[in-house]
């Protein structure tokens, strides 16, 4: 299998993401080990489930200081048209579980 080539550096949590992403990918994947970012458990529950039901990935805003508690961040480093279409996503899966 043909692995694919990747320009940036790819952040993971974990040794088993790291080795899963290494069968598929070639270049850096840096290992964190959750810099303490995931510790919260309902957040990073949220987090996942986004990621599985939309296919959007986002980080809780708070690992980037106090003033990020109760925001997510997700990376402006794609297409103005991609970025639409996640924030698209985000809103569609907050419809679905707001109460």
């Amino acid at each position: 299998m043909e692995r694919l080539r990747v320009k940036y550096p790819i952040i993971v949590e974990g040794r088993y993401d790291k080795a899963r992403l290494a069968s598929f990918i070639e270049g850096d994947i840096l290992q964190t080990d959750g810099f303490q970012v995931f510790s919260d458990k309902k957040k990073l529950a949220l987090i996942r489930r986004l990621a599985a039901e939309e296919k959007v990935a986002v980080v809780p805003g708070d690992s980037f200081g106090e003033c990020g508690e109760g925001f997510v961040r997700i990376s402006y480093a794609a297409s103005l048209q991609n970025l639409k279409e996640a924030v698209n996503r985000i809103f569609r899966f907050l419809s679905r579980y707001r109460t």
